[in-house]
């Protein structure tokens, strides 16, 4: 069997659409989720090493332990396995662009513009808080970014990366995906940066095997209505359907999340310290 074209591009074309295969079903979300039996994980990883050279498949993986690494691309495509092997190329393909290599993501091995902006504190990901359906919360505070002190704009790509490969160790989050939302208060025109945008979106969508199971928008500046035009061009029609653009109605949120998964700023309860993991980030 052919093995998939080894150029990031063409396997990144080649995921674009996702299908819907017989073992799945809608868990009322709009997600749509797979019934993983033993007979499936195990025929699926078997012919999705069909599909990558054993060497390349070996070599991309840094902890050892290949089927871990493939399940998550797997899951993404809702076993997919043509299309999971595509993802698995091009985000190995772009990780060794970039110059990361094999080596499982660690805080101490990120480039010290990549720790700035972590320190920002402008994405966060309070691991194991989940909303009502067990999607892996993730905190976005634009207003909080300042380019004065970040050097490249590749640097926010690379920080979703990081948090991203960190929460998709946990499996239940590699199988029911990440709700973000966003507080966007206090943003300004000049900390919204175009290419970085677009090389969050792209990795989120292409890349990255995470299920992007919605985004919640809240204090949108006055500037929203002409920006998020041109940030939607760079979203697939899927994800466009899953934002909600909610403004100050807090309540709302308490539609997908409870109290305890909300943060403090949106009326809930959740209090993330996020300088404490720093301190502790694997």
């Amino acid at each position: 069997m052919a093995a998939p074209a080894p150029n990031a591009a063409a396997a990144a074309a080649a995921a674009e659409e996702e299908e819907e295969e017989e073992h799945v079903e809608d868990d009322g979300t709009g997600q749509i989720m797979v019934d993983e039996t033993p007979d499936l994980i195990t025929s699926s990883l078997a012919e999705m090493r069909g599909l990558l050279s054993k060497d390349k498949a070996l070599r991309m993986d840094g902890d050892g332990n290949v089927d871990e690494v493939l399940l998550r691309f797997l899951r993404v495509m809702k076993f997919n396995v043509t299309k999971a092997a595509a993802r698995y190329v091009a985000h190995w393909d772009a990780r060794e662009e970039w110059g990361y290599g094999p080596a499982p993501l660690t805080y101490s091995a990120l480039p010290d513009d990549v720790k700035k902006a972590t320190s920002l504190g402008f994405l966060q990901v309070p691991f194991g808080v989940r909303d009502k359906t067990g999607r892996q919360i993730v905190l976005a505070y634009p207003g909080r970014m300042d380019w004065s002190i970040i050097e490249d704009d590749n640097s926010v790509k690379h920080l979703m990366w990081y948090v991203m490969d960190v929460a998709l160790r946990d499996e239940e989050t590699q199988k029911k995906g990440v709700l973000i939302i966003n507080n966007m208060a206090g943003a300004s025109r000049d900390s919204m940066n175009r290419n970085a945008i677009q090389g969050v979106l792209h990795s989120l969508q292409n890349l990255i095997p995470v299920r992007l199971g919605g985004i919640r928008l809240f204090n949108q500046p006055w500037f929203f209505s002409w920006i998020f035009p041109v940030v939607s061009m760079f979203m697939k029609a899927k994800l466009r359907e899953r934002i909600r653009v909610l403004g100050t109605d807090y309540a709302a949120l308490g539609e997908w999340c409870e109290p305890p998964s909300i943060p403090e700023q949106l009326g809930g309860q959740l209090a993330w310290d996020h300088e404490a993991w720093i301190k502790i980030a694997p």
